[in-house]
Formats: C-alpha cells, structure tokens, sequence
C-alpha cells in the first residue's frame, strides 16, 4: 500500500484499476507523455513564477514568463518519453500555443489577490464525520492558497480545450480533497476552491469556477477512498476500456495482460 493517497491516484484507480497499478505499484516505463501533459506542466513552472511575484510584491514582465515557459518545456521534452502530439501539432506549433497561454495568464490573473503560498503542500488524515480513520494520509498540493475576506482558498491553474461543464466541477475528486485539506488545517466546515482555467483557443482566455465544499461531500470523498484502498489492497487491477485507451502510455503493455 502507498503510504498515502492524492486526489491524482484516487482519479487513476477510478478511471482504470489496471492503469493505476502501472504508474503506482508496477512503475512501468511508459511508452509516450501526452503533448497535454507536458505543455500543462510547463505552463504551471510559468505561473509558479506569476505568483511568486506577486505574493513577494515584485515585478516580473511577460517575456521573462515566456523564457521560464520554453526553457522549462525543451527540459521536459528532454527528460520524458517521447511525446505523443496530438494530429497536425509539433513541438514549435505546442511551443506557440504555450507561450500564447502564458501571455493569457500574465494578462489576467489578478494582481490584487492576497496570495498565502504557492505550491503548498498539506497532508492530512483521512477521517469522516465520524472520526473513523482510514490509516492512510491525504496529500495535496495546492497550486496557490490565496486569502479573501479572511478566508483561506485553494486554486488550481488548469490548460484545457474547452470551458468546464457543471458535471466536471460537481463531481470532481481534487476539489474535494483540496477543500477537505483545507478544513481539516482550518477547524472543519465549508471551504472554497477556484479553477483558473486557460482555455487553449486561437485567442486564449481565462476562465474561472468556483465551488464551497463541505462535510457531506467529504464523507463522499472518504467513502469513495476507503474502497480505492480496498480496490488496491485486494490487488483488483483490471482494465477498463474507455476513451482514454487510445492514447494510454502503457496500451502496448495492457494488451498483452493476462492478469
């Protein structure tokens, strides 16, 4: 068993027991990394240093954000698998559109938010309302807790194809748990998570969703943790088939499964 559990894991178990036991308990090689991922992940190096300078109160300019951007990219690019492009995209095509994003991002996050950290870890017992513990902390880390009207907020800075729909911000694991860490470092009740969300258009924007979260759905999220680490604990990885099999890194592997 991990020796704790993250909103990430939780989602991989849901979405394929079988994926989940390669990435986490098999560590298996994987075959490619989505252009997806690596070009969200170095949008995030970017906006790390976005918020940094505003939480210290210093100036930093957009090319200076654009160069954090394509330096932290090309060292991606040299540190993964080979990326899988999605069809008519390239590297210098995915470099463009990152660095139009960011450009977004400098353009629109607000400078006048109180921003406590960045890139905030928080680990906390896994316990429901009724203070049954599940043995196994919860790990998250936040992309910037931020402070409005007294009241602490986690954020997540998000790339994505298209606005969020009420089902995606609804049902959503990581929010769930964000609040949930959030609550249990604040003294329990409500608490608030926003999605700043780039969305990758010709002309990209920022879109932000919030939602209040509370103990009815924590108990949800410990309920939905406890049988991830039945699920895992039985060794019950089994493949599921689903949209994201196209472009799974381990397909190759997952194909010639045979429990």
């Amino acid at each position: 068993m991990r020796p704790y559990l993250s909103a990430s894991s939780i989602n991989a178990f849901l979405n394929c027991p079988r994926y989940f036991a390669y990435v986490y308990e098999e560590e298996a090689t994987p075959a490619h990394v989505s252009s997806s991922l690596i070009l969200g992940s170095a949008v995030h190096v970017a906006g790390s240093r976005l918020y940094r300078a505003i939480q210290e109160n210093q100036k930093v300019k957009k090319k200076e954000l654009e160069e954090v951007f394509c330096e932290s990219l090309l060292a991606l690019r040299e540190s993964n698998p080979p990326i899988l492009y999605k069809k008519g995209e390239t590297f210098s095509s995915m470099m463009v559109q990152g660095i139009r994003l960011v450009d977004c991002l400098f353009d629109q996050t607000p400078r006048d938010e109180k921003i406590l950290e960045v890139d905030f870890e928080i680990n906390v017992p896994l316990r429901n309302s009724e203070g049954k513990d599940l043995g196994v902390p919860l790990k998250c880390i936040l992309d910037k807790m931020v402070q409005v009207d007294g009241k602490e907020w986690a954020v997540d800075l998000k790339t994505s194809a298209r606005k969020y729909t009420a089902d995606r911000i609804e049902g959503d694991v990581q929010s769930c748990a964000y609040c949930y860490a959030l609550a249990t470092r604040n003294g329990g009740g409500p608490q608030v998570f926003q999605w700043q969300v780039l969305i990758k258009a010709a002309s990209p924007r920022m879109e932000m969703y919030m939602t209040t979260l509370g103990p009815p759905e924590f108990d949800r999220l410990w309920a939905t943790a406890e049988n991830t680490i039945r699920g895992i604990e039985a060794g019950s990885f089994v493949p599921v088939q689903s949209w994201r099999c196209k472009s799974c890194p381990y397909g190759d592997l997952c194909r010639n499964w045979k429990g």
